[in-house]
């Protein structure tokens, strides 16, 4: 997904939580195939059971910092005969995901995101009392969210454990498979469908070299699969190397447009917005590896040379980064290559 594309994904959910006409909802079907891990928690964040991911029972979470209500009141849309009407918030399943959140601006707590796609840790959660779930959900819209049943924690459970079941039998099934552009179809159903496990997708892909780079392409076309996985497709294609060279090439030549035009406003503010924040971070994956770049065609040169400058010569630009792996560095050893 481009720049252009996300950002207007992003714009249309914005406006809509500020006029509180549509708000967040907890998603079973997205939080359990986004989540990275998903965790049962005390009411002081310490780690009860571990559904997926590597939390061990003991572990502690910042539960306090993810602002999310403990006690409550189940909804009147949300009520089911037989079951608690009120929760205590002794005991919470979180979905969250580990590295960034799924939109730029969405909420993070140091590596904590939530999984849910609108960015909120309320959403993300259930409240366990007796046995039941509930989760946020907005019945009028109009209207606030209400606590509302979401089945039992046990039915919760079984449907953590079939995804990762699911995904384990398809990891399962792209080691054993020796072609590997097959195998990178798999390992890129994986980042496409499943999210959550995008990182050991990811691990898998950048060992299938050259064959990985259509399947990385494909993952890139899939709508609204967030910033995790864009990043992690072009981490990915910067370790493969020279065999997608040209996919990452594209992006510089974007991104030297992108920051010319934005050149004098980054200047004037002297810091980054969110936006620039974001590409700056891209910038910074997509050139890690200088050995990507072998066999550049003069026009391709000419755009590093330019990008190079640009970030070499800004007063903000210039000192981004740990000193001697700024972009500007990282250029330069591409450039080694290419004397003028």
């Amino acid at each position: 997904m481009n720049r252009l594309a996300l950002t207007f994904a992003v714009a249309l959910l914005l406006p809509c939580v500020a006029r509180a006409e549509i708000a967040p909802t907890f998603s079973d079907g997205r939080c359990e195939t986004a989540a990275t891990h998903v965790v049962v928690v005390d009411n002081t964040g310490k780690v009860l059971e571990s559904w997926r991911g590597d939390l061990k029972p003991g572990d502690v979470l910042p539960l306090k910092e993810f602002h999310i209500p403990l006690a409550g009141k189940v909804g009147r849309f949300g009520k089911k005969e037989g079951v608690p009407e009120k929760v205590s918030g002794k005991r919470l399943v979180l979905f969250l995901i580990r590295g960034m959140p799924i939109y730029d601006r969405g909420q993070a707590v140091g590596s904590w995101a939530p999984a849910n796609w609108m960015g909120d840790f309320n959403v993300s959660t259930l409240w366990i009392e007796d046995g039941h779930a509930f989760g946020l959900e907005q019945w009028i819209n109009p209207g606030p969210q209400e606590l509302s049943h979401a089945g039992t924690e046990a039915d919760v459970k079984k449907a953590v454990e079939k995804v990762n079941k699911i995904v384990h039998e398809l990891l399962a099934k792209a080691r054993n498979e020796k072609n590997l552009a097959q195998r990178a179809k798999i390992l890129a159903s994986i980042a496409k469908t499943y999210p959550g496990f995008s990182p050991e997708a990811f691990a898998g892909l950048e060992w299938c070299e050259a064959g990985a780079v259509p399947a990385l392409r494909s993952i890139l076309k899939t709508d609204l699969i967030g910033d995790p996985v864009i990043f992690g497709v072009y981490s990915t294609m910067a370790k493969i190397g020279a065999p997608a060279r040209d996919d990452l090439m594209r992006i510089l030549a974007g991104e030297l447009g992108w920051w010319k035009q934005l050149s004098q406003k980054v200047e004037w503010a002297n810091k980054l917005d969110l936006d620039e924040s974001r590409s700056y971070r891209l910038l910074l994956l997509v050139t890690s590896n200088p050995d990507a770049f072998a066999n550049l065609t003069a026009a391709q040169v000419k755009t590093i040379r330019e990008l190079r400058d640009l970030w070499a010569n800004h007063p903000v630009l210039s000192k981004l980064g740990e000193k001697e792996d700024r972009i500007h560095d990282r250029l330069d050893r591409v450039l080694l290559k290419y004397p003028r």
